[in-house]
């Protein structure tokens, strides 16, 4: 929360007590609701070295939904820079216009 405060200001408009009960799960969690969503629409892009969002909960996730997953070795906390790139952004291309 101070992270968040610090580096955006007001960007994030949260109070402390609705940030702890976003990052305690308590608000909204999306692993909480996998049966409502349709795997056919989601597609994960996460890179391994990501020490922002850890991996491996996001794999096991996109694992659990049964979603498209791209899984890059690099690329630290993406951004959608990653779709300049071409290989990704085929990829992209063609999951949008299934």
């Amino acid at each position: 929360y101070k992270l968040i405060r610090q580096s955006y200001g007001r960007v994030y408009r949260i109070n402390k007590k609705n940030w702890d009960r976003l990052a305690n799960g308590y608000f909204y969690n999306p692993v909480q609701h996998i049966e409502k969503y349709d795997p056919k629409k989601i597609m994960i892009i996460h890179a391994k070295d990501d020490d922002v969002v850890k991996y491996k909960p996001v794999e096991q996730f996109a694992k659990n939904l049964k979603c498209r997953f791209i899984a890059p070795k690099k690329g630290g906390h993406l951004s959608s820079s990653l779709l300049m790139n071409k290989k990704y952004s085929k990829r992209v291309e063609t999951f949008l216009r299934k």
